[in-house]
């Protein structure tokens, strides 16, 4: 009573309903102030932060010491087991000030099987593997999409990032950066992006017409043809203005915005894209 806890309760009669998370270790069962964070598809992990230390210390991670009020940590719920996320490589330190890369499903901060979940701390990204492995993401990024297995990151400076290579697809052309992704295949093979950029080699659309330098160009990339022109888009396009769109989540930040809904989806495959514009 007076704090917050979350609760699993599964479909099957009777219902049956499982606390996620133990009994505090430095609060009040009063004072709790946890977040939901995600789940996999299947919902067999569970992602959540709170500003209490839950777990102890183990061979894949160290107790965290207390957050206090104002910190939190992040932990993951699987099969009835509590372990904590926000663990440095090497798996003897907390990092402090950790968030998960995003809260939409839409961008797979968890991987479909839920042995991946992406997190943030002092501007770094991480990935957190089957709740034993920390991995940094070697790049000044931001999150902006991962694929559905996991296995690719899209960063807000235009690194198409992999983690089997640990090496980047430069989508922006040395750029650093791009206004924001409009959708993606599942597998982020086929990426649909906005840049004010003229980007060399996109060449024309089916109309002839070429990129704007300075303008909202959306672009079509693919991993075996490269990065292909599609057309140029207003700016109110993407945050709001009076038809109230948004074609594309701002890349520095997430994938929601509280103009508009968002007026862009991508097939699974990112063979398709619809989207809304207020020009020709």
């Amino acid at each position: 009573e007076g704090g917050s806890q979350i609760l699993l309760r599964t479909t099957a009669q009777p219902f049956v309903q499982i606390d996620l998370v133990p009994a505090p270790r430095y609060s009040e069962a009063d004072d709790m102030a946890m977040a939901y964070g995600g789940h996999s598809p299947d919902f067999s992990s569970h992602f959540f932060s709170d500003h209490d230390s839950l777990t102890s210390a183990t061979s894949q991670a160290p107790e965290p010491p207390d957050p206090g009020i104002a910190g939190s940590d992040l932990y993951e719920w699987r099969g009835g087991q509590l372990s904590l996320v926000n663990v440095l490589p090497g798996n003897v330190t907390v990092a402090v000030g950790a968030t998960f890369a995003s809260k939409s499903p839409d961008v797979h901060p968890v991987s479909a099987n839920g042995a991946r979940v992406f997190w943030q701390a002092g501007g770094v990204v991480y990935v957190r593997e089957d709740a034993a492995l920390t991995r940094r993401i070697e790049d000044p990024g931001s999150f902006v999409a991962a694929s559905e297995s996991g296995d690719m990151v899209l960063l807000s400076d235009g690194c198409l990032y992999s983690l089997a290579t640990e090496g980047c697809i430069d989508l922006t052309e040395g750029g650093g950066g791009f206004l924001g992704l409009a959708a993606a295949s599942d597998d982020l093979s086929r990426l649909y992006f906005v840049d004010t950029a003229k980007l060399t080699g996109s060449g024309t659309n089916e109309r002839g017409a070429e990129a704007t330098a300075g303008k909202p160009n959306l672009y079509f990339y693919e991993d075996t043809s490269g990065t292909r022109f599609v057309a140029t888009l207003a700016i109110t396009d993407g945050n709001g203005g009076p038809a109230d769109l948004n074609d594309w989540g701002a890349a520095a930040g997430t994938q929601t915005n509280a103009i508009g809904q968002r007026t862009a989806e991508a097939s699974p495959d990112g063979h398709y894209l619809a989207f809304v514009s207020t020009e020709r």
